[in-house]
């Protein structure tokens, strides 16, 4: 993102006025792909901290339930 913008910093003194507009749209488009995938990577990663958040909650709710049955099992003895 960084370099996109210092490359259109440097292009736009250098571009005759009437092709400026046409520079800054396309520099637009670009920007906005980028944050398009910023977005969807941002998306993924979410997703993947949420599964691994959960999962230590689910893996404990699956012992401690196999646990109780276990030791109700014994204790009705």
């Amino acid at each position: 993102m960084t370099d996109a913008i210092n490359q259109i910093n440097l292009d736009l003194p250098s571009l005759p006025s009437d092709r400026k507009t046409v520079a800054i749209q396309e520099w637009i488009e670009v920007v906005l792909q980028m944050v398009d995938g910023y977005r969807s990577d941002h998306v993924i990663l979410m997703a993947n901290i949420n599964r691994l958040l959960l999962l230590p909650a689910e893996a404990e709710d699956i012992v401690a339930s196999n646990i109780m049955s276990y030791l109700d099992l014994y204790h009705d003895e």
